[in-house]
C-alpha cells in the first residue's frame, strides 16, 4: 500500500493567500471577505500533506475527494480522460465495457451514506473527455462503435440507477 503522505513544502496558505492567487494581480482586489474557509480534513497533521487521504485503493481516494470538495461547498466534475494508458483501452474497447466501468464508479458514489443528503445534484459526469483522441467519433468507424452508442448506453444505465440526479457533460 502506497503512503501518499509526505512533508509539506511550507505552511498551508491562508484563505486570503489562496484568493489572491486566484485573481488577476493587475486588477484591484475588491474589499470583500474571502467567501469560504476550507475545513481541515479529519486526520490533518500540520507539516504533513495528504496524510489523511485513503491509501487502500484509487476508488477510495476518489470517493474521499468527492466528499471532501462537496463538504466544502463545491460542485464536482468527474472527468474521464483515458488517454495514454493501456488499461483504459479495455474500458473503451466496447460499449459494454464502458458502461460496466462507469456503473462501478457511479454505484460506489451513489451508495455512499451521505449521497442523498449531501452529494446528490452536486456531481457532474464528463463521460469521455476528448473522445476523438481515442478514435471514438460520432459516426463510428474502425473498431469503435459510434460515440452516441457509448454516451447513451452509459446515460441510460446511470439514469436507471439514479433517475434525474446527474448532469452529464458531452463533447
Amino acid at each position: 500500500m502506497q503512503d501518499y503522505g509526505k512533508p509539506c513544502p511550507g505552511p498551508v496558505p491562508t484563505s486570503e493567500a489562496l484568493a489572491a492567487r486566484a485573481t488577476n494581480p493587475e486588477l484591484p482586489r475588491p474589499n470583500v471577505p474571502v467567501p469560504y474557509d476550507f475545513t481541515k480534513p479529519v486526520g490533518f497533521k500540520a507539516g504533513r500533506c495528504n496524510a489523511y487521504v485513503p491509501n487502500d485503493n484509487t476508488l477510495s481516494r476518489l470517493l474521499w475527494t468527492i466528499q471532501y470538495f462537496v463538504a466544502n461547498g463545491f460542485y464536482v466534475v468527474i472527468d474521464y480522460h483515458p488517454h495514454g494508458t493501456a488499461i483504459e483501452d479495455v474500458v473503451t474497447d466496447s460499449v459494454t465495457n464502458f458502461v460496466n466501468a462507469w456503473m462501478r464508479v457511479w454505484t460506489s458514489i451513489s451508495c455512499l451514506p451521505n449521497y442523498n443528503t449531501d452529494l446528490k445534484g452536486r456531481i457532474f459526469l464528463d463521460l469521455l473527455n476528448e473522445p476523438d483522441g481515442m478514435e471514438i467519433v460520432w459516426g463510428g468507424g474502425g473498431r469503435q462503435a459510434p460515440l452516441d452508442d457509448y454516451y447513451f448506453a452509459v446515460m441510460d444505465a446511470i439514469d436507471s440507477r439514479s433517475p434525474g440526479q446527474v448532469l452529464f457533460l458531452v463533447q
